[in-house]
């Protein structure tokens, strides 16, 4: 998702939040630990000093569960980094290559 450089002003505070479902190449719901478990990553693009990445965890602390949706949430404070880039992209990552990932309700709003 390509997201407006423009909002991102260093220091400012975001926040984002997702439901996310695993599923095996037969459509059966899977379970992920740790590092298995999907990541929202900001890519900044026509940076000073080059691109930028910048990953973020489920602050979420819960057991995944295989058979329904589950929520994702993570606050970060917008780097100097990201804010100078003329391009900012959000990306779902880190997710076992085979199995499929379902995306609902993502939403990336600025706290007040």
């Amino acid at each position: 998702q390509v997201l407006d450089p423009r909002c991102f002003v260093p220091g400012e505070e975001f926040t984002i939040n997702a439901k996310f479902r695993l599923t095996d190449a037969l459509l059966a719901g899977v379970a992920c630990a740790g590092t298995d478990c999907p990541s929202v990553v900001l890519y900044g693009k026509q940076c000073p000093n080059g691109d930028v990445r910048e990953k973020f965890w489920n602050a979420l602390d819960m057991p995944w569960d295989s058979e329904g949706w589950n929520n994702y949430d993570a606050t970060f404070a917008v780097s100097d980094e990201i804010a100078a880039c003329g391009s900012v992209e959000l990306w779902i990552h880190e997710v076992n290559p085979s199995w499929n990932i379902e995306i609902d309700d993502v939403q990336i709003y600025a706290n007040a």
